[in-house]
């Protein structure tokens, strides 16, 4: 929403998407990511799926009035079991 209070439709491409972005030129290459990671992190220490205190990164971006939040403690990569999560 606006300052207007209105909201907005977008209708996109996928496909001329991807076109603009591939003709826009060669991306800068990335930093690499060295582990451990040096922050920022949440405060306060969590405890980890294998019964671990860990520090969490904090969230890259913030949503008004809404606050951001882990519902499941850390699990190693490839460890979960894929499965459809309701809510309420």
């Amino acid at each position: 929403m606006g300052t207007t209070g209105g909201g907005s439709v977008s209708r996109l491409s996928l496909a001329r998407t991807a076109a603009m972005l591939l003709g826009a030129g060669q991306v800068a290459e990335e930093p690499e990511i060295r582990l451990p990671l040096d922050g920022p992190y949440e405060d306060g220490v969590h405890v980890g799926g294998d019964g671990r205190p860990v520090k969490r990164l904090r969230f890259p971006t913030a949503v008004e009035d809404t606050p951001l939040f882990w519902e499941r403690p850390f699990e190693a990569a490839g460890s979960s079991t894929p499965k459809w999560c309701t809510v309420g």
